[in-house]
């Protein structure tokens, strides 16, 4: 007579079975970090949003002959129609400020990845074998990043270009302006705002917690701003490679600066504004303003490509890792 094995045992025996299967399978297969495709997903949409021509400043039909020729006709006096210019190089300066913003934040977040992806495979949590893969993928697409930034940056150039001639016609129709923008320029820059670190923080690629993080203050660390209220309760800093860093306001505490160079930045202020003159400051911003932002976006483009090869390295991270780009001093 053949007797069935009592149901409770077996119960047991495939429960414990299937624990220990969920525990080899997992032990065997470490969850990988999230693909390319899957990375950096919202600093990509505003990269690709700002870049997208309808956003940026649209081609003049007719070219700077076109455009002078219609800033006459709707502005009664030559400082009616510097306004009308400094408008449109405000828009076009805020064009070029998105970029660089998005394509930094962006950078941040690709060099966070890498590093993600290298440590996932010292420390176990990623298989060797995804590490070549996942590296190139991430690669790649700052590769196309890069030229989508590029491709904004040729149109920038091309509008800038048709601002300047335009702002140079108004100045050859204006007697002296050519002198106050040669002293404008000539004047040195305003001393930076200096800050001292009071607490050991990170600095982030945007305004917010959430954001990528591009490096980290000591306390008692000495930084530059520009300074200001980015947004509320964060001050932005100037960074080694050029680009912007954010670090929350309650970290930092102003340097103080002397009389002698307090004097000095409002006398280079005045100068900087071009005695006031409307056609002077348009002329200024399209000569001096614009081409100084235009080449700061250029600058970080460029130094992002010439660094591909060692931000995506497939190296291993050594036991200390030196700092990244840092606040300069």
């Amino acid at each position: 007579m053949i007797r069935s094995l009592p149901l409770v045992p077996c119960r047991r025996v495939l429960t414990l079975a299937l624990l220990v299967g969920l525990v080899a399978c997992q032990a065997q297969a470490p969850k990988p970090v999230a693909s390319a495709s899957l990375s950096c997903g919202a600093e990509r949409a505003d990269l690709v949003a700002a870049t997208d021509r309808g956003a940026l400043p649209a081609d003049q039909p007719g070219g700077p002959d076109a455009y002078y020729g219609g800033l006459r006709r709707t502005a009664a006096t030559p400082a009616l129609a510097a306004q009308g210019l400094t408008t449109d190089l405000a828009k076009t300066a805020d064009a070029v400020d998105r970029v660089t913003s998005s394509f930094a934040t962006l950078k941040a977040c690709r060099l966070d990845r890498a590093e993600e992806i290298r440590t996932g495979v010292a420390g176990g949590s990623l298989p060797a074998d995804q590490m070549m893969p996942l590296m190139g993928a991430e690669r790649g697409s700052f590769d196309g990043e890069i030229e989508l930034a590029r491709g904004a940056t040729r149109q920038l150039d091309q509008r800038a270009n048709l601002l300047r001639l335009v702002a140079d016609r108004l100045a050859a129709n204006a007697p002296g302006v050519d002198l106050k923008v040669a002293r404008a320029a000539a004047a040195p820059p305003a001393p930076a705002q200096f800050f001292v670190v009071t607490v050991a923080a990170p600095i982030y690629a945007r305004p917010a917690p959430s954001a990528a993080r591009v490096s980290n203050l000591r306390r008692l660390q000495r930084v530059q701003g520009p300074g200001g209220e980015a947004a509320p309760g964060w001050v932005q800093l100037t960074l080694n490679d050029g680009s912007a860093g954010y670090v929350e306001s309650a970290v930092l505490r102003p340097a103080q600066i002397n009389a002698s160079a307090q004097k000095a930045a409002a006398r280079s202020e005045a100068a900087r504004e071009a005695d006031g003159d409307p056609v002077a400051a348009a002329v200024l911003a399209a000569r001096v303003g614009l081409p100084d932002r235009e080449q700061a976006l250029s600058s970080l483009i460029e130094t992002s490509s010439e660094g591909l090869v060692v931000a995506f390295t497939t190296s291993l991270p050594s036991a200390v890792e030196p700092d990244g780009a840092t606040a300069a001093p």
